[in-house]
């Protein structure tokens, strides 16, 4: 056990607060501080799709959209059980008008074990449900993401 391990500074409760300034970083524009603390929490736990979705989060507010569906894809082949990743990877392909959204929003709502991702798959269902009807859907707001900082911090 590292002596980082024993002070117990990855804590659940001390990297709740590490992804709030995260998060908090992105919400004021310092998007590649928050991008260094996601990674870094990426590293203390390599375990967790968390930092994978957060680090999205920060890549779509950022206007890197693209980067944050490639790296919601990588973290589906690492985490597949993950709800969270699909839910957000979802979100991510509505908003960019891509394929693939129903189909993961669909999965999501037949196991339902994560309830964050259950309320952003509900947040979405309608309008990826448009895009697979009509095959391109208006830009939504991303005011969504804010839903997510809010309601989906818990590392």
């Amino acid at each position: 056990m590292s002596d980082l391990e024993k002070l117990n500074i990855f804590s659940p409760c001390v990297l709740q607060r590490i992804a709030e300034i995260g998060f908090l970083a992105s919400e004021y524009g310092f998007h590649e501080k928050a991008e260094q603390i996601f990674l870094g929490m990426a590293l203390a736990k390599p375990d967790s799709s968390a930092p994978a979705v957060s680090l999205a989060v920060v890549h779509a507010r950022s206007g890197r959209l693209q980067d944050a569906i490639t790296g919601l894809k990588q973290a589906a082949g690492t985490f597949p059980a993950s709800e969270m990743v699909k839910a957000m990877l979802g979100a991510f392909l509505v908003e960019a008008r891509q394929d693939g959204a129903l189909e993961l929003f669909e999965a999501v709502l037949a196991s339902r074990q994560e309830p964050g991702a259950v309320n952003i798959v509900e947040c979405w269902l309608d309008q990826a449900r448009k895009l697979k009807e009509e095959g391109t859907a208006r830009r939504t707001d991303t005011g969504s993401l804010a839903f997510f900082r809010h309601h989906n911090i818990r590392p």
